[in-house]
């Protein structure tokens, strides 16, 4: 488990991690691990696809839309992510900044939420950028089953925002 198997310290392994290191003879890490990583060097700051992608919210003086999960940890990532993509768009001069936070685990306790909205919104405020404009749950946004109504309530809300 951990990171001898390329996965967080702490976490425990996945099939998805055995598939990856079945013949590899080597740790691979994981994408949450070389996320993590990058984050930690500041590597993330100088990803030339994130950069690009905020260009024309710097130029053009218009808003950049940031959609991110908004929980301690989900399989889809952790707030940190959405927060380091906050970080980067100040450091570009991003000016107007909209955030669409969706809210991540499963089992979480319903409070949690709320306590993870703050901590984005207190980010903002002291980055002086950013307002969180929709939050939902991932049984809307992040559905599975092709339950159309669900997704598209999820889409109008985030195009409408």
């Amino acid at each position: 488990s951990g990171l001898a198997v390329g996965m967080p310290a702490g976490s425990v392994g996945n099939s998805e991690c055995g598939h990856l290191h079945i013949g590899a003879g080597r740790v691979v890490p994981s994408d949450r691990v070389r996320i993590d990583e990058a984050i930690r060097t500041g590597s993330f700051f100088e990803n030339p696809v994130f950069r690009w992608a905020m260009e024309p919210a710097k130029n053009a003086g218009c808003a950049l839309h940031l959609l991110g999960i908004v929980s301690f940890y989900s399989s889809h990532g952790p707030l940190d992510y959405l927060l380091a993509l906050m970080e980067m768009a100040r450091r570009e001069g991003v000016r107007e900044v909209y955030i669409h936070g969706l809210l991540g685990r499963r089992g979480e306790r319903p409070e949690s939420g709320a306590i993870y909205v703050g901590k984005v919104e207190d980010r903002a405020r002291e980055l002086g950028l950013g307002e969180v404009v929709t939050i939902m749950g991932r049984y809307w946004a992040m559905d599975r089953e092709e339950n159309w109504d669900r997704i598209e309530k999820a889409y109008r809300a985030l195009v409408g925002a």
